[in-house]
């Protein structure tokens, strides 16, 4: 059996989609994976080691271009993409799986010759595969408060009928490994806990383990004016990799690498600030603690700038409790995080933790928090029974191919 699986979205997407993919090989072994992925994320072949058997490359930004920009003939982005589905139906597809629910990955999945289809795609100017229960739950509310407490991994998993592998259900400190790493930049400002704290907490920390400050190349002329050269660990995507494999703990904001973090187990203690969405995007792992700060403005907009005239969610995170947690998560000092949280009221402290029945769920600590956050997990239960009895009604009587709707403008879905 030959599979393509379309992944056209942002670098963490595909870093959260590396489960399905073993899902996927799972529970085929002896298919053959294709994995079709922006071109720009290339350094990612050596996560997919052993489970992707060939890598296709899509020229999105030169597609985009082609199809909005005055210097470009449209008609050439069309022949243009002509030409790459064609090359791509060469392959005799099976099976085609779309992990990128958006408009674009829709058409390229409706155009690609395949057996069968699972996710979103689109024919005839309509789109289709919408009749999925958990399709459609995960479409209409993914990144709103009806779909807290699920994992965009797991709601994915679902959604394409893609079982999980089981992760480690055990905390683990890595034996004689003593080093931390700190991930300090985010892709959005309103992300970023203040650098100058970044650097009182690495010189707190480097009085007991090795500490090194991860950052890519273009990040470099402005770490440097907080960390000594000796202090940073500037590399590429898969240095990075290796170095998480090696450490024993990473403290980070909401980024790419804390998912990286989650696929080789290494503990995390993540500042959640600004837009970050912890109760949807936290660490798909048994593995990561969360530090949120409670003001009324936040979590806020990704799409818009920070509202307030001071980052107040940052600086209301001291480098006095990321400096606890973390060596209650390092094992170097009793966890009793019962008491952290009581401790530090001015937090929401969160626990991750992937059950074999619920999936993945967020424990919350916090004093005037616990019954919240226990309603949250009641509901998802609730809506886990039903969305599962819905599909196997589906499943006994009605088309996959049925259509049930036009998609919606805002939402995963859009591109």
């Amino acid at each position: 059996m030959r599979i393509l699986a379309i992944s056209l979205l942002r670098l963490g997407d595909l870093i959260l989609q590396r489960p399905l993919i073993e899902g996927l090989k799972k529970k085929d072994p002896q298919s053959e994976i294709h994995l079709l992925i922006n071109r720009q994320f290339s350094q990612v072949e050596f996560l997919f080691s052993g489970l992707v058997d060939r890598f296709i490359y899509f020229d999105r930004e030169v597609f985009q271009k082609s199809c909005g920009e005055n210097e470009f003939n449209i008609f050439w982005g069309v022949q243009h993409l002509k030409d790459f589905v064609s090359e791509v139906n060469c392959n005799d597809y099976d099976s085609i799986y779309n992990l990128t629910h958006n408009r674009l990955t829709a058409h390229i999945s409706g155009l690609v010759q395949a057996r069968n289809r699972y996710g979103i795609y689109s024919k005839q100017g309509g789109f289709f595969g919408l009749t999925n229960p958990w399709i459609q739950f995960f479409n209409n509310y993914f990144g709103r408060p009806e779909a807290a407490g699920f994992h965009y991994t797991e709601l994915l998993a679902k959604s394409l009928e893609i079982p999980l592998p089981a992760p480690s259900i055990r905390w683990r400190r890595p034996n004689g490994k003593n080093l931390i790493l700190v991930q300090t930049l985010t892709s959005d400002p309103k992300k970023n806990w203040s650098l100058q704290k970044y650097a009182q907490l690495v010189e707190k920390l480097k009085t007991q383990c090795m500490v090194k400050v991860l950052g890519a190349s273009f990040e470099k002329e402005i770490l440097v004016k907080y960390f000594s050269e000796e202090d940073l660990l500037i590399c590429g995507f898969e240095e990075a990799a290796k170095n998480l494999s090696e450490a024993a703990l990473l403290i980070t904001g909401d980024t790419s690498v804390k998912h990286l973090a989650a696929l080789y187990e290494v503990p995390t203690v993540e500042l959640s600030l600004g837009s970050s969405q912890p109760l949807q995007v936290g660490a798909y792992s048994n593995q990561s603690v969360i530090l949120q700060t409670r003001v009324g403005c936040g979590p806020c907009p990704h799409s818009q700038p920070c509202s307030q005239t001071s980052h107040v969610c940052g600086d209301r995170l001291s480098v006095e409790c990321v400096y606890e947690a973390a060596h209650m998560l390092m094992g170097l000092k009793r966890a009793d995080w019962e008491v952290f949280a009581q401790t530090h009221q001015e937090l929401n402290l969160f626990k991750t933790e992937i059950r074999s029945l619920l999936g993945w769920i967020v424990q919350c600590l916090s004093i005037g928090q616990k019954d919240k956050f226990e309603e949250v997990m009641q509901k998802k239960m609730m809506i886990v029974e039903e969305l599962d009895r819905r599909h196997q009604a589906m499943n006994k009587g009605v088309s996959h191919e049925q259509r049930t709707r036009k998609l919606s403008d805002s939402g995963p879905q859009a591109s």
